[in-house]
């Protein structure tokens, strides 16, 4: 799939119909409406999306446009990155259109009701390009500069449209072999795989299967971890023991994903990856739920063994905004 995100008249339509016209046959899905519960609504979107899908806007306009109009966004922050992991899963390129508030304001006239409001959005947007919010598949671009498009990472152009075109049709022949997102979302190339345990909770109202670590207080706690140690966790995979119909199933993900470290949160974690064998580097942590319950004082000692364990995967300071 490929993302299309950025403030109105940043020329998405633009971008969208080129990618169109380079994609006969992909499907085009346009978020007019911010949705009333938007992590179920995106997570049920992306889980019933066909691969070869162009969409243009999802969650970060519903954080931008939330902020700047209703001052809440009805999306967490682990949401928000949940969703993120979710886009990594299924191989999404993100597509960032971007531009000064002065030449944004040149699209528009003062009488028209966003006009006022175009330096906070742009604001908005932008406080979303932190490198501790995004991975090296979130491109962006001015649109006085179409078609070039330069890699968040590195600042350096990077591709054209028809180079993610060609990027994204090998990723759509390929993901039937990616792991599916009910057993867990991330990095399918990771550099370490969170293993939690217990069942997923799933909302039945809203038909969607909750994934591991997307919501509730133990949820928070290990996010408040992550951003406290800097780690970069769009290198990473987040998975649930509870998920594996065998030790089996297991193990064949573990190795597929291959990845150096696995961090197991829980004794059910840990006793699962016993029977696991690989290359990789097993650590053991208390579950963030036992943690939060009974050792809630003890939160910087917790999040300083989950920094030992990923320590070649934490920054040195917090990254700056862009």
């Amino acid at each position: 799939m490929i993302l299309v995100e950025g403030i109105d008249k940043c020329g998405k339509g633009v971008v969208c119909s080129a990618l169109r016209a380079l994609m006969p046959g992909w499907v085009y899905r346009h978020q007019i409406k911010p949705p009333v519960k938007p992590f179920s609504y995106f997570g049920w979107m992306l889980e019933n999306a066909r691969p070869q899908t162009i969409l243009d806007r999802a969650h970060w306009s519903q954080i931008a446009y939330g902020y700047a109009y209703r001052d809440e966004v009805h999306l967490t922050p682990h949401e928000w990155r949940m969703i993120e992991l979710m886009l990594l899963t299924y191989g999404t390129q993100v597509i960032y259109l971007h531009d000064s508030v002065e030449r944004m304001r040149e699209r528009w006239t003062p009488d028209e009701p966003d006009f006022a409001q175009v330096p906070a959005l742009v604001d908005l947007y932008d406080s979303l390009l932190r490198p501790g919010r995004m991975y090296s598949s979130h491109l962006w671009c001015e649109r006085y500069k179409l078609p070039q498009l330069i890699n968040l990472t590195d600042g350096k152009p990077t591709q054209t449209l028809r180079q993610i075109v060609e990027r994204q049709v090998t990723i759509a022949k390929a993901i039937s072999y990616l792991p599916p997102a009910r057993i867990g979302w991330g990095n399918t190339s990771p550099q370490f795989v969170i293993l939690g345990e217990a069942a997923s909770i799933t909302d039945t109202k809203d038909d969607l299967p909750g994934g591991p670590f997307d919501r509730g207080p133990s949820s928070e706690w290990l996010w408040k971890a992550i951003d406290a140690i800097y780690l970069r966790w769009w290198l990473g995979y987040i998975t649930n023991v509870n998920v594996f119909a065998s030790a089996y199933d297991l193990e064949v993900t573990i190795a597929n994903l291959n990845p150096s470290r696995v961090i197991c949160l829980g004794t059910q974690a840990r006793s699962a990856m016993r029977d696991v064998a690989g290359p990789w580097q097993v650590y053991h942590l208390t579950h963030p739920q036992y943690a939060r319950r009974f050792k809630h004082g003890e939160f910087h000692d917790w999040a300083g063994q989950l920094k030992q364990a990923l320590e070649p995967y934490c920054d040195k300071q917090a990254p700056p905004l862009i």
